[in-house]
């Protein structure tokens, strides 16, 4: 018989893959722990910026801090630094904050419902509301996007967001500068800033120095939206500041919740390239409504 030759034994080679930054797995609904504090920091740093512009600092440190302790120690704990730091912050409050006597003439329902019937104070409004809109609905799920489709990992998120906020002082600076003295030029173009850092991140946000130019050109051109937003109100209620402060505030904070609770149904059912690119258009929106209805540059004074 003749003999069989065996077959030579393969031996399976393994190319090593090439190193990525590690990413783990984010829940899409919730944007991870960076979005949360994002829109705590930036519920806090909108009333803050009505007395100093230092109050931005809340969103320059605030997320990159919560990034790290949440990846050290998971979300809980960095809502149980939150609520420490909280009731830190009240008691502050309580034992340095003189009394402060009632004004002789308080501001009552009758003088909000007055504002809201007036044409300027509604265009403030909705300016305010498609500019919240369009910047919390697409911010609140910009880790999600980075973590996917950026591909970086928690360390350079916190840093990423740190560079945003601190672009964000200086927009805050310079747009409470420019806003005293020509509202609508500055509102306008915030709004467009804005709506082309979130439309060019799905195409340009796929490396890091792409996603940092844009992360820096949104974060400038945010800062410069409350001051922008609250000297509107106060334009156009020069006679009330205190309700035009009272319908800021409010509808800012508002709009917060609506916009991250639409954002996460567009990302639950798309993805977060989408819901940038669907903010970035309300932004567009936002910036041609200010052009038609901002008040006349001689009244816009904070």
């Amino acid at each position: 018989m003749p003999e069989t030759v065996p077959e030579p034994e393969t031996v399976p080679v393994h190319l090593p893959e090439p190193e990525t930054e590690a990413v783990p797995e984010t829940d899409r609904r919730t944007g991870g722990l960076p979005a949360v504090l994002a829109v705590t920091t930036g519920v806090f740093a909108i009333v803050t910026t009505e007395i100093l512009p230092v109050g931005l600092l809340g969103s320059v440190l605030g997320v990159p801090a919560g990034v790290l302790l949440g990846s050290l120690a998971g979300w809980r704990a960095a809502f149980a630094a939150m609520a420490v730091l909280t009731l830190l912050a009240l008691a502050a409050l309580l034992a340095t904050l003189p009394p402060l006597p009632p004004p002789a003439t308080t501001t009552g329902l009758g003088v909000l419902r007055g504002l809201l019937t007036g044409r300027g104070t509604l265009a403030g409004l909705a300016v305010t509301f498609l500019i919240v809109l369009a910047h919390f609905g697409a911010y609140t799920y910009v880790t999600p996007f980075l973590t996917e489709v950026t591909r970086v990992g928690p360390g350079t998120i916190g840093a990423l967001l740190l560079g945003y906020g601190a672009a964000g002082l200086l927009g805050n600076l310079l747009g409470g500068a420019r806003a005293a003295r020509a509202l609508r030029p500055t509102f306008v173009s915030a709004a467009v800033l804005l709506a082309a850092a979130t439309l060019l991140l799905p195409v340009l946000g796929t490396d890091r120095p792409g996603a940092t130019a844009l992360l820096l050109v949104w974060g400038a051109a945010y800062g410069a939206v409350p001051v922008c937003s609250l000297s509107w109100f106060l334009a156009a209620a020069p006679h009330a500041p205190e309700a035009a402060g009272v319908l800021f505030t409010s509808s800012f904070q508002a709009t917060i919740g609506i916009a991250a609770l639409t954002g996460g149904g567009v990302v639950d059912r798309t993805s977060p390239g989408t819901v940038l690119v669907l903010d970035g258009l309300t932004a567009l929106l936002a910036a041609g409504t200010a052009v038609l209805t901002a008040p006349a540059p001689a009244t816009a004074r904070r």
